[in-house]
Protein backbone atom coordinates (compact mmCIF):
# COMPACT_ATOMS: atom_id res chain seq x y z
CA UNK A 1 0.00 0.00 0.00
CA UNK A 2 2.62 2.48 1.35
CA UNK A 3 5.19 2.16 -2.09
CA UNK A 4 2.44 1.83 -4.57
CA UNK A 5 1.16 5.12 -3.19
CA UNK A 6 4.05 6.91 -3.59
CA UNK A 7 4.82 5.69 -6.79
CA UNK A 8 2.24 7.67 -8.20
CA UNK A 9 2.81 10.78 -6.05
CA UNK A 10 5.97 12.48 -4.77
CA UNK A 11 4.77 15.04 -2.33
CA UNK A 12 3.88 15.77 0.98
CA UNK A 13 3.53 18.81 3.47
CA UNK A 14 4.76 18.12 7.02
CA UNK A 15 5.33 15.64 9.61
CA UNK A 16 6.06 16.44 13.33
CA UNK A 17 8.96 14.81 14.41
CA UNK A 18 7.34 14.47 17.84
CA UNK A 19 5.87 11.36 16.63
CA UNK A 20 8.98 9.45 17.91
CA UNK A 21 9.01 11.14 21.04
CA UNK A 22 5.23 10.23 22.69
CA UNK A 23 5.40 7.69 25.72
CA UNK A 24 4.39 4.44 23.06
CA UNK A 25 1.77 3.23 21.41
CA UNK A 26 -1.25 1.37 21.35
CA UNK A 27 -3.16 -0.26 18.78
CA UNK A 28 -6.73 -1.47 19.30
CA UNK A 29 -8.13 -3.36 16.45
CA UNK A 30 -11.11 -4.93 14.92
CA UNK A 31 -11.52 -7.98 12.42
CA UNK A 32 -14.64 -7.21 10.18
CA UNK A 33 -14.76 -10.94 9.43
CA UNK A 34 -15.64 -13.55 12.42
CA UNK A 35 -12.28 -14.84 13.56
CA UNK A 36 -10.94 -16.73 16.77
CA UNK A 37 -7.21 -16.91 17.39
CA UNK A 38 -3.95 -15.25 17.33
CA UNK A 39 -2.81 -12.30 15.26
CA UNK A 40 0.77 -11.11 14.44
CA UNK A 41 2.18 -7.78 14.80
CA UNK A 42 5.23 -7.90 12.79
CA UNK A 43 8.25 -5.04 13.02
CA UNK A 44 11.71 -4.96 12.44
CA UNK A 45 12.28 -8.09 12.32
CA UNK A 46 10.37 -8.97 15.32
CA UNK A 47 7.28 -10.63 15.89
CA UNK A 48 4.78 -9.40 18.90
CA UNK A 49 0.91 -11.65 19.10
CA UNK A 50 -1.97 -11.40 20.79
CA UNK A 51 -5.25 -13.67 20.77
CA UNK A 52 -8.67 -11.83 19.13
CA UNK A 53 -11.13 -12.06 21.22
CA UNK A 54 -14.66 -11.20 20.27
CA UNK A 55 -13.06 -10.17 16.62
CA UNK A 56 -11.12 -7.60 18.86
CA UNK A 57 -7.22 -7.46 19.85
CA UNK A 58 -4.81 -4.78 21.26
CA UNK A 59 -1.60 -4.14 20.85
CA UNK A 60 1.13 -1.92 23.11
CA UNK A 61 4.50 -1.20 23.23
CA UNK A 62 7.06 1.77 22.34
CA UNK A 63 8.94 2.04 18.80
CA UNK A 64 12.49 4.22 19.24
CA UNK A 65 11.39 5.81 15.70
CA UNK A 66 8.95 5.79 12.85
CA UNK A 67 8.83 1.76 11.54
CA UNK A 68 6.97 0.26 8.54
CA UNK A 69 4.73 -2.77 10.29
CA UNK A 70 2.30 -5.34 8.77
CA UNK A 71 -0.09 -7.74 10.38
CA UNK A 72 -0.29 -11.81 9.66
CA UNK A 73 -3.86 -13.83 11.43
CA UNK A 74 -2.42 -17.48 10.71
CA UNK A 75 -1.96 -16.72 6.98
CA UNK A 76 0.53 -17.57 4.71
CA UNK A 77 0.45 -14.28 2.78
CA UNK A 78 -0.69 -10.81 4.00
CA UNK A 79 -1.61 -7.59 2.18
CA UNK A 80 -0.89 -3.75 3.08
CA UNK A 81 1.56 -2.06 5.43
CA UNK A 82 1.37 0.32 7.81
CA UNK A 83 3.88 2.69 9.69
CA UNK A 84 3.53 1.73 13.56
CA UNK A 85 4.67 4.95 15.75
CA UNK A 86 4.28 6.52 19.22
CA UNK A 87 0.43 6.99 19.27
CA UNK A 88 -3.26 5.43 19.69
CA UNK A 89 -4.35 4.16 16.21
CA UNK A 90 -7.33 2.04 15.55
CA UNK A 91 -6.76 -0.82 12.73
CA UNK A 92 -9.40 -2.81 10.55
CA UNK A 93 -8.21 -5.67 9.44
CA UNK A 94 -9.45 -8.63 6.90
CA UNK A 95 -8.89 -12.20 6.81
CA UNK A 96 -9.39 -14.80 4.07
CA UNK A 97 -7.98 -18.88 4.68
CA UNK A 98 -4.92 -17.20 2.28
CA UNK A 99 -4.37 -13.22 3.26
CA UNK A 100 -4.30 -10.99 6.20
CA UNK A 101 -5.22 -7.33 4.80
CA UNK A 102 -5.13 -3.80 6.39
CA UNK A 103 -8.76 -2.12 5.88
CA UNK A 104 -8.53 1.03 7.33
CA UNK A 105 -5.97 2.55 9.88
CA UNK A 106 -7.16 5.62 12.14
CA UNK A 107 -5.17 7.84 14.48
CA UNK A 108 -1.73 7.59 12.12
CA UNK A 109 0.07 10.84 12.30
CA UNK A 110 1.89 9.52 8.89
CA UNK A 111 -1.46 8.39 6.74
CA UNK A 112 -2.87 11.24 7.99
CA UNK A 113 0.07 13.25 5.91
CA UNK A 114 -0.33 10.89 3.19
CA UNK A 115 -4.38 11.98 2.98
CA UNK A 116 -2.87 15.38 2.66
CA UNK A 117 -0.30 14.81 0.04
CA UNK A 118 -3.17 13.41 -2.21
CA UNK A 119 -4.69 16.25 -2.20
CA UNK A 120 -1.94 18.33 -2.50
CA UNK A 121 -0.94 16.21 -5.59
CA UNK A 122 -3.93 16.95 -6.77
CA UNK A 123 -4.17 20.68 -6.81
CA UNK A 124 -0.30 21.66 -7.43
CA UNK A 125 0.98 19.10 -9.38
CA UNK A 126 0.52 20.79 -12.55
CA UNK A 127 2.15 23.76 -11.18
CA UNK A 128 5.15 25.30 -12.61
CA UNK A 129 7.15 25.24 -8.98
CA UNK A 130 5.48 22.28 -7.77
CA UNK A 131 8.68 20.06 -7.95
CA UNK A 132 10.80 22.64 -5.91
CA UNK A 133 8.66 23.05 -3.80
CA UNK A 134 8.03 19.31 -3.16
CA UNK A 135 11.98 19.22 -3.21
CA UNK A 136 11.89 21.89 0.19
CA UNK A 137 9.30 20.41 1.89
CA UNK A 138 10.48 16.78 1.99
CA UNK A 139 14.20 17.65 2.50
CA UNK A 140 12.23 19.90 5.92
CA UNK A 141 10.79 16.45 6.78
CA UNK A 142 13.75 14.46 6.11
CA UNK A 143 15.84 17.11 8.88
CA UNK A 144 13.28 16.80 11.04
CA UNK A 145 13.20 13.18 11.51
CA UNK A 146 15.67 11.69 9.58
CA UNK A 147 15.26 8.55 11.62
CA UNK A 148 11.94 7.51 10.12
CA UNK A 149 11.33 5.23 8.05
CA UNK A 150 8.57 7.18 6.27
CA UNK A 151 11.79 9.93 5.76
CA UNK A 152 13.51 6.94 4.21
CA UNK A 153 10.71 6.26 1.76
CA UNK A 154 10.31 10.11 0.90
CA UNK A 155 14.24 9.94 -0.04
CA UNK A 156 14.08 6.63 -2.05
CA UNK A 157 10.82 8.09 -3.99
CA UNK A 158 12.72 11.44 -4.68
CA UNK A 159 15.95 9.83 -5.36
CA UNK A 160 14.48 8.29 -8.37
CA UNK A 161 12.97 11.78 -10.21
CA UNK A 162 14.78 12.78 -12.79
CA UNK A 163 13.40 16.28 -12.40
CA UNK A 164 16.31 16.22 -9.34
CA UNK A 165 19.87 16.83 -10.28
CA UNK A 166 22.49 14.98 -8.74
CA UNK A 167 23.68 17.89 -5.81
CA UNK A 168 20.07 18.20 -5.08
CA UNK A 169 19.60 13.79 -4.46
CA UNK A 170 23.34 13.65 -2.80
CA UNK A 171 22.16 16.67 -0.41
CA UNK A 172 18.80 14.84 0.63
CA UNK A 173 20.27 11.41 0.83
CA UNK A 174 22.79 12.71 3.54
CA UNK A 175 20.43 14.10 5.23
CA UNK A 176 18.19 10.87 6.20
CA UNK A 177 19.77 8.05 9.03
CA UNK A 178 20.62 5.28 6.68
CA UNK A 179 20.98 2.97 9.81
CA UNK A 180 17.67 3.10 10.73
CA UNK A 181 15.93 2.34 7.10
CA UNK A 182 14.74 -1.31 5.98
CA UNK A 183 17.06 -3.48 3.96
CA UNK A 184 15.19 -2.82 0.78
CA UNK A 185 15.06 1.25 1.35
CA UNK A 186 18.43 1.31 1.13
CA UNK A 187 18.70 -1.17 -1.84
CA UNK A 188 16.89 0.98 -3.95
CA UNK A 189 18.08 4.05 -2.79
CA UNK A 190 21.48 2.61 -3.61
CA UNK A 191 20.68 1.02 -6.67
CA UNK A 192 18.96 4.57 -8.09
CA UNK A 193 22.01 6.45 -6.95
CA UNK A 194 24.41 4.06 -8.86
CA UNK A 195 22.19 4.61 -12.15
CA UNK A 196 22.15 8.39 -11.66
CA UNK A 197 25.91 8.05 -12.46
CA UNK A 198 25.14 7.06 -15.96
CA UNK A 199 21.54 7.77 -17.49
CA UNK A 200 21.71 11.82 -16.17
CA UNK A 201 21.75 15.10 -16.84
CA UNK A 202 25.52 15.30 -17.95
CA UNK A 203 26.80 12.16 -18.99
CA UNK A 204 26.83 10.41 -22.42
CA UNK A 205 23.81 8.10 -22.83
CA UNK A 206 25.28 4.70 -22.94
CA UNK A 207 24.46 3.45 -26.21
CA UNK A 208 21.30 1.23 -26.75
CA UNK A 209 20.56 -1.24 -29.32
CA UNK A 210 16.78 -2.75 -30.12
CA UNK A 211 15.07 -4.05 -33.26
CA UNK A 212 12.88 -1.63 -35.02
CA UNK A 213 9.48 -2.42 -37.16
CA UNK A 214 11.38 -4.15 -39.62
CA UNK A 215 13.57 -6.66 -37.62
CA UNK A 216 16.47 -3.82 -38.21
CA UNK A 217 18.53 -3.59 -35.17
CA UNK A 218 18.73 0.19 -34.66
CA UNK A 219 21.13 2.43 -31.88
CA UNK A 220 21.50 5.26 -31.02
CA UNK A 221 24.98 5.84 -32.08
CA UNK A 222 23.42 6.14 -35.36
CA UNK A 223 22.06 9.64 -34.88
CA UNK A 224 25.37 10.67 -33.78
CA UNK A 225 26.16 14.81 -34.71
CA UNK A 226 22.07 15.33 -34.45
CA UNK A 227 19.45 16.06 -31.42
CA UNK A 228 17.98 13.11 -30.06
CA UNK A 229 14.97 12.52 -28.37
CA UNK A 230 14.75 8.77 -27.08
CA UNK A 231 11.23 8.10 -25.69
CA UNK A 232 10.67 5.29 -23.49
CA UNK A 233 6.76 4.42 -24.42
CA UNK A 234 4.32 1.38 -24.15
CA UNK A 235 0.86 0.82 -25.84
CA UNK A 236 -0.97 0.57 -23.04
CA UNK A 237 0.13 3.43 -21.58
CA UNK A 238 -2.35 6.28 -21.63
CA UNK A 239 -0.34 8.95 -20.85
CA UNK A 240 1.89 8.01 -23.49
CA UNK A 241 -0.66 7.98 -26.55
CA UNK A 242 -1.92 11.28 -24.65
CA UNK A 243 1.27 12.84 -25.63
CA UNK A 244 1.66 11.61 -28.80
CA UNK A 245 0.55 14.20 -31.23
CA UNK A 246 2.23 16.84 -29.63
CA UNK A 247 5.02 14.52 -29.38
CA UNK A 248 4.80 14.63 -33.67
CA UNK A 249 4.08 18.61 -33.91
CA UNK A 250 7.19 18.62 -32.02
CA UNK A 251 9.47 16.44 -34.22
CA UNK A 252 7.70 18.02 -37.91
CA UNK A 253 8.59 21.39 -36.35
CA UNK A 254 12.58 20.52 -35.59
CA UNK A 255 13.20 17.46 -37.50
CA UNK A 256 14.44 20.16 -40.48
CA UNK A 257 16.55 21.28 -38.36
CA UNK A 258 18.16 18.30 -36.83
CA UNK A 259 16.07 16.64 -34.35
CA UNK A 260 15.68 13.13 -34.57
CA UNK A 261 13.59 10.85 -32.62
CA UNK A 262 14.07 6.68 -31.44
CA UNK A 263 11.42 5.96 -29.94
CA UNK A 264 11.42 2.75 -27.67
CA UNK A 265 8.62 0.60 -26.55
CA UNK A 266 8.19 -1.44 -23.71
CA UNK A 267 5.60 -3.50 -24.92
CA UNK A 268 5.60 -7.27 -24.24
CA UNK A 269 3.72 -8.14 -27.19
CA UNK A 270 4.93 -7.14 -30.59
CA UNK A 271 1.09 -6.76 -32.22
CA UNK A 272 0.30 -4.27 -29.85
CA UNK A 273 3.00 -2.56 -30.43
CA UNK A 274 2.75 -2.23 -34.10
CA UNK A 275 -0.83 -1.30 -33.95
CA UNK A 276 -0.27 1.48 -32.09
CA UNK A 277 2.21 3.17 -34.09
CA UNK A 278 -0.41 2.80 -36.83
CA UNK A 279 -2.92 4.28 -35.04
CA UNK A 280 -1.02 7.35 -33.83
CA UNK A 281 1.32 8.07 -36.79
CA UNK A 282 4.31 7.65 -35.01
CA UNK A 283 6.90 9.04 -38.29
CA UNK A 284 10.10 8.52 -36.03
CA UNK A 285 12.51 5.38 -35.72
CA UNK A 286 10.10 2.82 -33.99
CA UNK A 287 12.13 -0.13 -31.66
CA UNK A 288 10.45 -2.82 -29.57
CA UNK A 289 12.87 -3.34 -25.97
CA UNK A 290 11.78 -7.33 -26.32
CA UNK A 291 11.43 -8.27 -22.57
CA UNK A 292 9.70 -4.57 -21.79
CA UNK A 293 10.36 -2.85 -18.57
CA UNK A 294 12.95 -6.21 -17.64
CA UNK A 295 15.21 -5.83 -20.33
CA UNK A 296 18.76 -4.87 -19.36
CA UNK A 297 19.01 -1.91 -21.13
CA UNK A 298 15.59 -1.01 -19.74
CA UNK A 299 16.25 -1.13 -15.92
CA UNK A 300 20.14 -0.01 -16.45
CA UNK A 301 18.30 3.21 -17.52
CA UNK A 302 16.49 3.24 -14.21
CA UNK A 303 13.51 3.40 -15.78
CA UNK A 304 10.30 2.65 -13.45
CA UNK A 305 7.48 4.41 -15.42
CA UNK A 306 6.13 5.66 -19.06
CA UNK A 307 6.72 7.96 -20.38
CA UNK A 308 10.09 8.79 -19.48
CA UNK A 309 12.99 10.54 -22.40
CA UNK A 310 16.08 11.37 -22.81
CA UNK A 311 17.06 15.12 -24.68
CA UNK A 312 20.66 14.31 -26.26
CA UNK A 313 22.62 16.78 -27.62
CA UNK A 314 24.61 15.80 -31.22
CA UNK A 315 27.87 13.93 -29.12
CA UNK A 316 25.21 12.02 -27.42
CA UNK A 317 25.59 13.99 -23.97
CA UNK A 318 22.16 13.99 -21.86
CA UNK A 319 20.63 17.90 -21.86
CA UNK A 320 17.15 16.73 -20.66
CA UNK A 321 15.44 13.74 -18.72
CA UNK A 322 11.79 13.92 -19.04
CA UNK A 323 11.20 16.73 -20.96
CA UNK A 324 7.23 17.68 -22.00
CA UNK A 325 6.74 18.57 -25.32
CA UNK A 326 6.31 22.17 -24.31
CA UNK A 327 9.61 22.31 -22.71
CA UNK A 328 10.87 20.75 -25.63
CA UNK A 329 9.23 23.25 -27.87
CA UNK A 330 10.51 26.33 -25.76
CA UNK A 331 14.07 24.59 -25.03
CA UNK A 332 14.92 23.02 -28.92
CA UNK A 333 15.14 26.56 -30.33
CA UNK A 334 17.44 27.58 -27.90
CA UNK A 335 19.91 25.26 -27.70
CA UNK A 336 19.76 24.28 -31.88
CA UNK A 337 20.87 28.12 -32.50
Amino acid sequence: MIRVFFGLILSIVSVSASIAQKEGYTIRGRFDVDYEGMVYLHCDGKVDSTLVKDNEFTFSGKVPYVMEAYFTANTRMFNGDFYLENSKMKVLLGRTDEITFISDVKGCEVLKQMDKLSRFYEESSEDPNFHLELYHKVLAIVKADPQSQFSGMLVEALVSNKKYGSAEVNHLVSAVDTTTQTPATMKEIRLTMEKRRTAWVGNVLPPLHFPDDNGQERSTTEFSGKYLLVTIWASNCGYCRKEHPAMVEIYQKYHAKGLEVLGISVDNGRDQWLAAIEKDQLPWVNTLAEGGMKHPDIKNLGIYFTPSNYLLDPSGVIIGVNVSPEELDRQLPLVME
